[in-house]
């Protein structure tokens, strides 16, 4: 079995976005669908709705549907970069460019609130520090950097073992660590990772999104954004117990009110 790393951004061409390459596409058509796909919607919608930035950048934005969505129905100036040629070709949104995140072309700290989903653990290895010192620098040190990838022993990835060899499949999975390894590299460029999770309500079977992220502050992370966070939570929660019972879940509402307590407004 093939398990070897590339670091070729062409890997990244429309077979892989087909599915044609043991990518995780390979479950649908990505521009047929990107658009209509609930998930994509509801991460544009907990990044305004939790973190209410002003200017937001995606790294690794594929054809960028969330930019196109945070644009449209947020009203937040979002821009996206991807390495792939043919995805920005097919962009869904003008701010989407080429670029890497090793050579970010925006000025210093342009942007309150930098996004990744699936993108850091495609980097080439030898590359991943400049990147991660690269995206500190075009981010505001009041603002928030939130990234969503397979995190060794969490969630889905618990077995570690059987996570590398699955996920090495596609051979762009380059970057597979546990989060202390990130976190480390994080904290080197000043960065501090948050105990706290959003969760989502379109989250795919396994319920990697929830789970395997890193949201990730200079100092603490405001009292607002953590109240709109636990809020959200709140919200996913009351339609989670209401799919399975078709009844309002007992004593969230309690919660709800303590939250408003200690955050008015």
């Amino acid at each position: 079995m093939e398990i070897s790393c590339t670091s070729e951004a062409n890997e990244f061409d429309e077979a892989y976005f087909k599915g044609e390459t043991g990518s995780a596409y390979a479950v649908n058509d990505y521009l047929a669908t990107a658009l209509l796909s609930r998930t994509y919607f509801e991460m544009a919608d907990l990044i305004a709705t939790c973190f209410k930035p002003r200017r937001v950048l995606e790294i690794g934005c594929g054809a960028g549907p969330v930019i196109h969505h945070l644009n449209r129905y947020f009203d937040v100036e979002a821009f996206g970069m991807d390495v792939s040629t043919w995805a920005v070709e097919n962009r869904l949104h003008e701010n989407v460019t080429l670029g890497s995140a090793s050579n970010i072309p925006f000025p210093d700290r342009h942007f309150d609130l930098i996004f990744s989903c699936h993108c850091l653990e495609h980097l080439p290895p030898n590359s991943i520090d400049e990147a991660i010192a690269e995206i500190s620098r075009v981010c505001d040190p009041a603002g928030v950097q939130v990234h969503l990838l397979p995190i060794l022993g969490e969630g889905p990835y618990g077995d570690v073992f059987g996570s590398i060899v699955g996920l090495r499949q596609d051979p762009t999975h380059n970057i597979l660590h546990k989060r202390e390894w990130w976190l480390s590299r994080m904290r080197k460029v000043g960065w501090h990772g948050s105990e706290l999770r959003v969760a989502m309500n379109h989250d795919n079977h396994s319920f990697e999104f929830s789970d395997c992220q890193f949201i990730l502050a200079r100092n603490d992370l405001s009292a607002v954004v953590s109240a709109e966070i636990a809020k959200w939570n709140h919200a996913v929660a009351r339609n989670f117990h209401h799919a399975l019972t078709r009844r309002p879940p007992p004593g969230l509402e309690v919660y709800l009110n303590d939250i408003k307590a200690c955050w008015p407004g």
